[in-house]
């Protein structure tokens, strides 16, 4: 959300960000809350003008948000996920609503898509050393299925959500990495491994398919086959077909973020023309 903000300021939109919390909204200016580099317009506690926004403007609501708690005129919800992932509860999007998806994946009959792929400078492999010459393997948890034993790969260094604690730190670590075992298919740390330079592998298909996460717009991530017999791991060894594969997803990802601006223009001239604004 904060980089679409970005994104609508740089092409002459305004565009400010509600924080939610508790599944509350409230307004905040405070630099804590937002990135130094991203651009957004200030919101004022005026009600007046708020409830002008509400009623001229458009809201964007991610998926995790249940109907339309603001009230606002033109809605658009943009599935960042599937629906009911996260929160258990449907969306409860109406035929007014403008419905914008990150990937088909998550909404095939959604109106348009709009992806970002967001990945912090710091994640590359300048400088390191190749994966197989790396002395360090890591197993991380994340948003593991309840029905899945994520266990620590043996030999391996295990991470969360939480730890490390800043991004700067996770980048340090992930370019001393060679595995990247993964229990959180649909991570985006599995791409923020791969562009570091370590080799992901991915270690359940609860969440998705193979097949499906292969069909997203950035296009198959690399990643290692992997057999699972109890805690024993037993890896593909084909490196020159990774490596080559993630030459090529390097490039294409690359291209889509060059392509960021011009597609987020493209969505809100068809999300205006939808709403007849």
């Amino acid at each position: 959300m904060h980089e679409l903000a970005d994104a609508l300021v740089s092409l002459g939109y305004d565009a400010s960000l509600l924080i939610m919390s508790g599944g509350q909204f409230h307004i905040a200016n405070e630099p804590r809350f937002f990135s130094n580099n991203l651009k957004r317009t200030p919101i004022s506690n005026n009600l007046e003008k708020i409830g002008e926004i509400l009623r001229d403007g458009i809201l964007v609501y991610p998926e995790i948000v249940s109907g339309n708690p603001l009230g606002a005129r033109h809605v658009v919800r943009w599935f960042l996920n599937k629906e009911a992932t996260m929160t258990g509860q449907p969306t409860n999007y109406t035929q007014e609503d403008f419905c914008l998806a990150y990937h088909r994946l998550f909404k095939p009959d959604a109106h348009d898509f709009l992806l970002k792929p967001s990945f912090a400078s710091h994640f590359h492999s300048g400088g390191t050393l190749q994966a197989m010459e790396r002395a360090v393997d890591l197993t991380y948890e994340g948003k593991t299925p309840e029905s899945i034993r994520a266990f620590t790969i043996p030999n391996s260094i295990r991470i969360n959500r939480g730890w490390p604690s800043s991004q700067t730190e996770l980048a340090t670590l992930l370019r001393s990495t060679r595995y990247f075992f993964s229990w959180d298919s649909v991570s985006a740390i599995n791409i923020e491994a791969l562009l570091s330079g370590a080799i992901p592998v991915l270690l359940q298909w609860c969440q998705i398919t193979s097949e499906n996460l292969d069909c997203m717009e950035f296009g198959p991530i690399p990643r290692l086959d992997v057999h699972l017999d109890g805690e024993k791991v037993y890896l593909s060894t084909d490196i020159s077909g990774f490596l080559l594969k993630r030459d090529a997803f390097v490039a294409n990802l690359k291209r889509i973020e060059d392509s960021w601006l011009d597609e987020t223009a493209r969505v809100f001239i068809k999300i205006r023309e939808f709403f007849n604004m």
